[in-house]
């Protein structure tokens, strides 16, 4: 399924506007989408890499979920994001990332794996989070894997 021109988004009738539903819990297989960003998050403002994952195959998840949720749209069309702090109490955590779960050399910095990060493929383990008024619900990735774990 195509995104909407800008020009359809402007006819639509706001009543006929919904918010996207999350995919069901469960584990997928993903692909790092286009180049990660760096970004601040939180109320510290902690330093952090982003990255889109499109999901590509679904792999233990409620398919009847599944199939109402994507109301004909394909899997691939939805992007989760995942978020890894640049910390030095984390910096084991994006080792395992890039080096266990990518597959990247480790003799990279993380700058390097970062950048070689995009088109990887990665299985992740789908959660629910409400948002902060509790009137809506988001994908979070709970954990990743390798693909060889598959």
């Amino acid at each position: 399924m195509s995104d909407m021109s800008f020009e359809d988004i402007l006819n639509q009738p706001l009543a006929d506007i919904q918010a996207p539903k999350a995919l069901p819990i469960g584990t997928y297989l993903g692909i790092i989408d286009g180049q990660a960003e760096f970004v601040k998050l939180g109320q510290n403002q902690t330093d952090a890499v982003q990255l889109n994952i499109k999901p590509i195959r679904a792999i233990k998840v409620d398919e009847k979920q599944l199939a109402e949720v994507l109301n004909g749209a394909d899997l691939s069309d939805k992007k989760i994001r995942h978020r890894l702090f640049i910390t030095n109490d984390s910096k084991h955590r994006l080792k395992a990332f890039f080096e266990d779960h990518l597959g990247l050399p480790g003799g990279l910095t993380v700058k390097q794996a970062v950048a070689e990060s995009m088109g990887k493929q990665v299985v992740i383990e789908l959660g629910h989070q409400s948002s902060a008024d509790g009137t809506q619900i988001y994908n979070s990735i709970k954990s990743t894997a390798n693909v060889n774990t598959l």
